[in-house]
C-alpha cells in the first residue's frame, strides 16, 4: 500500500458509513464518529473499512445492525514523554458470531471442505499493519462480533525529542 498520506480517519469512516447505508438500505448502520483524527496511512484504509462493514452485513443471518465508532484514545501515564495517541475504530454487529474453531485463523486464508473464507480479512489486517496499526477481534458470540482497529494518530504537540510540549 501507498503510505505517507495524512487522512482524517473520522471523515473517511463517515464516508464509508454513508456509502454502506446506500448499498444496504435494509441494514441499520449507526455511527458515533469523532473527526479531526489525522493518521498517516494510504487511501487503502478505505478498503479495510469497507471490507469489515461488508462482512458485518453479508455474514449476518438476521436483520443486520452495525455500529461504527471512531474515537481518539490517549493512554493515561505519568511521564513527560509522549506515550502516543491512537485513533480507535470499532465495528460492532449483531450477527451470529465467529465459530471458536475459526478465531485463531481469522486473518489467514483458509479453504477446507466444510468451511472457507477468502482474502478479505487477511488483506484488511495486512493493510492496517502496513500503516503501523493493529486489528483485533475484540468480542464474538451469539450476540455479535466486535473488531477494533488502532492507528497511530498524527500529533503536532510533540517536539523533536519526543516529549510533549504542553497540555493542560
Amino acid at each position: 500500500p501507498q503510505t505517507g498520506t495524512v487522512l482524517d480517519v473520522g471523515k473517511l469512516a463517515t464516508e464509508v458509513v454513508e456509502e454502506a447505508r446506500e448499498e444496504w438500505p435494509e441494514a441499520t448502520i449507526s455511527a458515533d464518529i469523532e473527526t479531526d483524527l489525522p493518521v498517516e496511512t494510504g487511501f487503502e484504509i478505505r478498503d479495510a473499512l469497507d471490507n469489515l462493514l461488508d462482512n458485518a452485513i453479508t455474514h449476518n443471518t438476521g436483520d443486520p445492525v452495525v455500529k461504527v465508532t471512531v474515537r481518539e484514545y490517549t493512554p493515561i501515564h505519568v511521564t513527560t514523554r509522549s506515550f502516543g495517541q491512537e485513533a480507535v475504530i470499532t465495528i460492532e454487529d449483531n450477527g451470529p458470531g465467529i465459530p471458536p474453531a475459526r478465531r485463531n485463523e481469522l486473518f489467514e486464508r483458509t479453504i477446507e471442505d466444510d468451511y472457507s473464507h477468502g482474502l478479505g480479512l487477511l488483506l484488511t489486517a495486512t493493510l492496517i499493519e502496513a500503516f503501523d496499526g493493529t486489528i483485533e477481534l475484540t468480542e464474538t458470540g451469539a450476540d455479535g462480533t466486535v473488531f477494533t482497529i488502532e492507528l497511530p494518530r498524527i500529533s503536532d504537540d510533540t517536539g523533536d525529542n519526543g516529549q510533549t510540549t504542553s497540555r493542560e
